[in-house]
């Protein structure tokens, strides 16, 4: 190894030395100072008991830091609003019937209806066979469509007769259920003043006059929005373009079972005399009726079939002798009728007996001769119609039928 080699070893080593020592200088005077700023002693806050870590922006106050009584009397009571105890606020509850919403075009109509203060299922009409004939307010999901308002004060009785009058220029037939206080259900009588919780409203989706239509509907809805927002009530409604279109499978329906029979008698000879007319029928038990025809009506006031003139002019209560007719006309209101065919049967029997009596033709509504054949062709018809009308779970002659055939 050369002279140079060893001379450079040397003065590389002390280079390492100086800077050893002056690394360890550095660090004994670092120290120093941190023993001086912490010569105070500090509880740690993870081992201690009821003590809070600081903000990271909190420093050790110096004597000279420490406010004088005069700003410690004016802070007194005051809390950092960071650090204040915050009080629980009770959950608000959510507002359903205060929200306009916009009818829902799309959708199940079996959807659960959205929640909102009322959790709880609502109480379901009950009614009895024998009540439902004669229920004023009865409803059917199958015709109606069902719509509920329910609150948790009683309603105002003035705002559900204005809603009342203006539902009733829908067009179409709307009926009427009240929640009483006690969870039960009554038809509505908007006369009376009576605590009622909650409504259920039927708008029939169909009769004689068509389907139920977009127009008529948006406003059956807004009325029911409107009174729902200005009662504080919830609104529970169904998805409207389901109810359109249960609207129209029901006028489809209707159309395929609405069928009218027409059994006529025509003169041969002679014009019927009307005095003559009016005993036979009598005798057989009808009666005439303020749209100018004859009606059988039963026990139950049910009206089974009537007879009206062939030129369809009223037939005048009290005729005279001079009074007289080219024919009648024996109606059967098809799917108005219980017991169809017994009672098409009576129809029938009747027709073959008057025309004896009044020497007449008896004829179907292209004027050819009617035999038993062609009676019983025709009931091989009632028949076909009558398993359509059991099959949609609509009882010929039932109130629903009568409602939905008028």
């Amino acid at each position: 190894m050369s002279d140079l080699q060893l001379v450079l070893l040397a003065v590389g080593a002390v280079a390492i030395l100086l800077v050893v020592a002056y690394n360890w200088w550095e660090q004994q005077r670092y120290k120093k100072k941190a023993q001086a700023a912490f010569a105070h002693y500090q509880q740690d806050v993870l081992l201690e008991p009821g003590l809070t870590p600081m903000d990271e922006d909190t420093r050790i106050a110096g004597e000279d830091d420490l406010p004088d009584e005069e700003a410690l009397y004016n802070a007194r009571g005051q809390v950092d609003a960071r650090h204040a105890p915050r009080p629980v606020e009770p959950p608000v509850p959510e507002r359903v019937s205060g929200e306009r919403r916009e009818p829902v075009m799309g959708g199940s109509r079996n959807e659960t209806p959205p929640p909102g203060t009322f959790s709880s299922p609502i109480p379901q009409p009950q009614k009895t066979a024998r009540e439902a004939l004669t229920y004023p307010g009865q409803q059917d999901d199958r015709v109606d469509l069902l719509v509920d308002i329910l609150s948790h004060q009683a309603l105002d009785v003035d705002l559900i007769r204005a809603m009342h009058r203006q539902l009733n220029r829908i067009g179409k037939r709307v009926s009427w259920q009240a929640l009483m206080s006690n969870g039960e259900w009554f038809p509505l009588d908007v006369d009376a003043n009576l605590a009622i919780m909650g409504l259920r409203i039927g708008l029939q989706l169909a009769d004689r006059r068509g389907p139920l239509d977009e127009p008529s509907l948006r406003q059956f809805v807004a009325t029911l929005e409107t009174f729902a927002d200005e009662s504080e009530s919830e609104l529970r409604l169904p998805p409207l373009s389901q109810a359109l279109a249960d609207a129209q499978k029901l006028d489809s329906f209707c159309a395929d079972v609405d069928v009218t029979i027409g059994l006529n008698i025509l003169a041969d000879s002679a014009p019927f005399g009307l005095v003559q007319l009016r005993s036979w029928l009598e005798r057989n038990g009808l009666r005439l009726m303020a749209d100018g025809a004859y009606h059988l009506v039963n026990p139950q006031g049910q009206h089974l079939f009537s007879i009206a003139n062939f030129d369809n002019a009223p037939f005048p209560p009290h005729p005279l002798p001079k009074d007289h007719t080219e024919g009648i006309t024996l109606l059967f209101d098809v799917p108005r009728v219980a017991d169809g065919l017994n009672v098409f049967a009576q129809m029938s029997d009747l027709a073959f007996e008057l025309s004896g009596q009044l020497n007449g033709k008896l004829v179907d509504d292209n004027r050819k001769p009617l035999s038993d054949h062609g009676i019983a062709s025709i009931r091989q018809q009632l028949r076909a119609i009558y398993g359509t009308m059991n099959l949609k779970g609509i009882e010929p002659g039932s109130q629903t039928a009568l409602r939905l055939f008028a």
